[in-house]
């Protein structure tokens, strides 16, 4: 699921370090996965919810506007 950039070369099974280093990548590879993913989720909310307040605003505007006009009749 990596970008080919991302990819870890094959650990030399001779090497304890080397070992290690390969499980930090895979380690750090699942987090970053988990927090793109997240970053991806929250972004795709956050346009909602800048939506649903435009949308709010708008029938804010249109409620005042409406406001507006029956005070105005009132007074006439």
């Amino acid at each position: 699921m990596l970008d080919p950039q991302f990819h870890p070369i094959p650990p030399d099974k001779n090497c304890q370090q080397s070992m290690q280093i390969f499980e930090q990548h895979k380690q750090l590879a699942q987090e970053y996965l988990k927090v793109q993913t997240e970053m991806t989720y929250l972004s795709r909310q956050m346009d909602e919810l800048a939506e649903r307040l435009s949308e709010a605003e708008g029938l804010s505007q249109l409620d005042q506007q409406d406001s507006e006009m029956h005070q105005e009749e009132l007074r006439k």
